[in-house]
């Protein structure tokens, strides 16, 4: 192989490797409190499907995914009760795990652990159950906590992180998983909802519909910073793609609702689903890293034949002279 093929297999193998990591989010999917409805949209084919509506969810608040158990997991205030929910992935055998909850908001799962985390607006409490709803503990209650909105978990640091909403002030806090040392982390924001964790980069991300802010901070609180700060009205759920260094939220424009993403610093903003009613909760369903989608392994085999092309049309006369000598 010649220096120029060297270089031209080299180049062919960085671009199919850029390629591969453009986008790891491949559905997103998303609670629609104002159409009682949980949806979904295949970023590959830009379809918005309807996996659950009325009657068997009311108004939909938060959404976790299991995608190895193929389930999804959401809060739920249904006409005369208030639950915990979940389904198949395409919306198929909905099955009430836990009734009878006061006000439950925000959701996150440990699935290797088999634990389920939400948190409890009016009853003042952050609680937890197996997946399949059976051992109901309370974890952090009152005066510990006064009215968590979102919960978002650090497996690898023992600890989950919530947005409050408490009568004398708002903010970040964080416990361990078992709700012990309860930790204030950002206190004085005006009304955080979503919350999101970039754990490997230390990173805490949360909504503020109060501000109309995207705002992050340290693991410990410090170092707060504003990422989105204009042309954003009442932002509400978020969740990150790491591998693609993208941040995802709902928001409520003048007159229209829609799902934004961003780089994770606020930077090259996307609208990407418009027209809905009143989008709350919102969960990403990552493809394993490093794998294309049909469109991007199109681009990867038309690059590599191109490649292939330029190393043929790169062959000197020498070379083909040598070869039909041998």
């Amino acid at each position: 192989m010649t220096a120029t093929h060297a270089a031209l297999f080299a180049f062919s193998c960085l671009l199919v490797s850029v390629v591969a990591r453009t986008s790891s989010a491949q559905t997103i999917y998303w609670t629609d409190l104002g159409t009682s409805k949980i949806q979904r949209v295949d970023l590959s084919a830009g379809v918005v499907e309807d996996l659950v509506t009325s009657p068997q969810v009311f108004s939909p608040v938060d959404i976790a995914l299991d995608l190895a158990g193929g389930k999804m997991y959401w809060t739920d205030s249904a006409l005369g009760d208030l639950n915990i929910v979940r389904a198949d992935l395409d919306g198929s055998n909905v099955q009430p795990l836990i009734f009878h909850v006061n006000t439950p908001s925000g959701i996150a799962l440990d699935v290797s652990g088999g634990k389920m985390y939400w948190t409890d607006i009016a009853a003042g409490k952050i609680q937890r159950a197996n997946l399949d709803g059976s051992g109901l503990e309370d974890l952090v209650i009152q005066p510990a906590v006064q009215s968590p909105v979102d919960i978002a978990l650090d497996l690898v640091g023992n600890k989950f992180y919530w947005t409050e909403s408490t009568p004398a002030d708002f903010m970040i806090l964080r416990a361990d998983l078992d709700g012990n040392n309860v930790e204030f982390l950002v206190t004085g924001l005006i009304s955080p909802s979503g919350i999101a964790l970039d754990v490997p980069g230390g990173k805490i991300y949360w909504t503020d519909l109060g501000s109309d802010k995207i705002q992050r901070a340290n693991l410990n609180g410090s170092g707060v910073e504003d990422l989105v700060t204009t042309s954003i009205f009442e932002p509400v759920g978020i969740a990150l793609d790491l591998p693609a260094g993208k941040m995802y939220w709902t928001d409520a424009s003048p007159g229209d609702f829609y799902l934004h993403r961003a780089d994770l610093d606020g930077s090259n903003r996307e609208l990407f689903v418009t027209g809905l009613l009143s989008p709350s909760g919102i969960a990403l369903a990552l493809r394993p890293e490093g794998v294309p989608t049909l469109s991007e392994w199109g681009l990867v085999w038309m690059t590599l034949t191109l490649v292939a092309l330029g190393a043929v049309l790169l062959i000197s006369p020498r070379d083909l002279r040598a070869n039909s000598m041998d």
